[in-house]
């Protein structure tokens, strides 16, 4: 082949690497596609050229050749999915960022989330940049939304997902006309809101918690808050489903021990907010934290295990005395 591109008969070492499977090296690509062997063809032709040695890459897995072929005679697009099937995140990233056209920052954006964006800030940035900047705001909707979801479940960050939640309706609010361009879009940014201030509800509640030991005032907003979302999270209530949706409820239950136990040093309230978890069928092993759980078990000379095992409720119930008007009251019908 290359004794061929030595005699510039192009066409022949090229049939030599589709029908033969001869490697079609860089070195044997940039030497057909030079200035200087390619001096005698025309536009139409070169680009013909560039094309099939591009096409050629493509067939052997030489992304990074493809993709460079296909960038040269203005196939940006093509070129971009050659990238992405190379997988190389900062390639992508960086072709992106130098394009103007809404379908490669789309399909950057799509790229980009299934890497691992959970856990390096400079691909979520740059995925939500893409998505903002092809007004693909449907897509930028339901990546932040996962993204939010992902710092509820594995990380009871809800300061990161509220930041997240706001960014994205801040975007949406600068860019109005787009996204009144579409009902799906609206009702799906209105859904995008209502989750935004439901888990603020939560980030109030986690800051009055910080207080509430020496602030009485804070303390009963603390209450408040938290008795709200729990009786919103009722599944007779018409909020429910947003609630559920939003928020894992057992984190509110949860903050509410650490506040009875903790702040008020009250491990009776603390174990009946515990006890309300269950007749919620939420249980809290799974919410409260287990040295927590303990301290408040064992300062009710409570057994532990009560609370570890799936029919917690049951064994609840054989264990538990007296009755729990006051915090059933205290905390608005826990």
């Amino acid at each position: 082949a290359e004794m061929y591109i030595l005699q510039k008969a192009f066409p022949r070492a090229l049939e030599l690497c589709t029908s033969h499977g001869v490697t079609l090296t860089d070195e044997m690509a940039e030497s057909m596609s030079s200035d200087v062997n390619c001096s005698n063809l025309s536009g139409e032709e070169r680009n013909a050229l560039l094309r099939q040695i591009a096409g050629i890459a493509k067939d052997q897995g030489n992304w990074n050749l493809a993709c460079k072929k296909y960038t040269e005679i203005g196939e940006r697009l093509k070129a971009m999915k050659m990238l992405m099937r190379g997988g190389d995140v900062k390639k992508v990233i960086f072709f992106a960022s130098h394009s103007r056209n809404t379908e490669i920052y789309t399909l950057a954006g799509n790229f980009l989330q299934s890497q691992n964006w959970h856990t390096d800030s400079n691909i979520y940035k740059h995925i939500v940049l893409f998505y903002t900047k092809a007004k693909a705001f449907s897509n930028l909707i339901s990546f932040i939304d996962a993204f939010a979801q992902l710092q509820i479940d594995e990380n009871r960050n809800y300061y990161e997902a509220w930041c997240a939640l706001n960014e994205c309706v801040q975007v949406l609010e600068r860019n109005r006309d787009a996204v009144y361009g579409g009902s799906s879009i609206m009702a799906k940014e209105e859904g995008l809101r209502t989750r935004r201030d439901i888990v603020q509800q939560v980030v109030m509640a986690l800051k009055l918690l910080v207080d509430s030991a020496s602030d009485e005032k804070k303390a009963k907003e603390l209450i408040a808050v938290c008795s709200d979302l729990i009786k919103r999270s009722r599944p007779s209530h018409q909020d429910s489903a947003n609630v559920l949706a939003a928020i894992r409820i057992g984190d509110v239950f949860a903050l509410l021990v650490r506040y009875y136990y903790e702040n008020a040093r009250s491990a009776k309230d603390a174990m009946r907010v515990m006890e309300s978890m269950l007749k919620h069928a939420v249980q809290p092993r799974f919410f409260v934290e287990r040295d927590l759980l303990e301290a408040v078990c064992a300062a009710n000379g409570r057994n532990v295990a009560e609370f570890l095992v799936e029919d917690a409720a049951a064994a609840s119930a054989k264990g538990k005395g007296g009755n729990h008007e006051s915090i059933e009251e205290e905390v608005a019908g826990l």
